[in-house]
């Protein structure tokens, strides 16, 4: 990301804050909170006491209200986010492993030029992206699995906030599991 100019300069480091809502069969709409913290191709992702941490190289997720400290390892070849230079690549990258990727066009969404995009996995999930085309920002993402849909809106941006390097890191006291096995993950 760093390099990255969004009209305010050099962009080294974002705090995005976004509203998601859920949608399931049968079951009432719920709306949540979602952060998300980008710096140096390094993300967090935090709901709740959930928060998904990649490093760089290791995509983690951990339940911070948790009294096991047990980080799970995912694979990153799902969500390869390596290479990512600005949000929009990432959250791209996270959504279309192994689906495709088609730009569908321009449309203004609070304000905000955005590009618009459409992606499609292979597993028949589909999502709608729009991309802020000034920040590079996703100001929106529609997102849609066999058993729900996801509307995620971006809220508010703070650009080149300072943010702790520990922000990306496993927390201290945690031991890593790799997904599907209850054994550490040698490191």
């Amino acid at each position: 990301m760093a390099g990255t100019t969004a009209g305010h300069g050099t962009v080294t480091s974002l705090r995005l804050f976004f509203v998601q809502t859920t949608t399931a069969a049968g079951k009432p709409p719920k709306s949540q909170p979602l952060t998300m913290f980008l710096k140096d191709g390094r993300m967090r992702l935090e709901q709740g006491a959930m928060a998904l941490i990649f490093d760089g190289k290791q995509l983690l997720s951990i339940n911070t209200a948790s009294k096991s400290k047990v980080a799970v390892e995912l694979p990153v070849s799902q969500m390869d986010l390596r290479g990512s230079t600005s949000p929009a690549q990432t959250l791209q990258k996270m959504l279309a492993a192994g689906g495709t990727a088609k730009l569908l066009g321009t449309a203004t969404l609070s304000g905000r030029q955005c590009d618009v995009l459409e992606l499609v996995r292979p597993d028949g999930t589909t999502a709608k992206l729009w991309i802020d085309k000034n920040s590079g920002v996703p100001a929106k993402v529609d997102a849609a699995t066999p058993t729900a849909h996801v509307t995620t809106v971006l809220q508010a941006a703070k650009v080149n906030p300072p943010l702790r390097d520990s922000l990306f890191a496993l927390p201290q006291g945690y031991r890593v599991v790799k997904l599907g096995s209850t054994q550490p993950s040698a490191k």
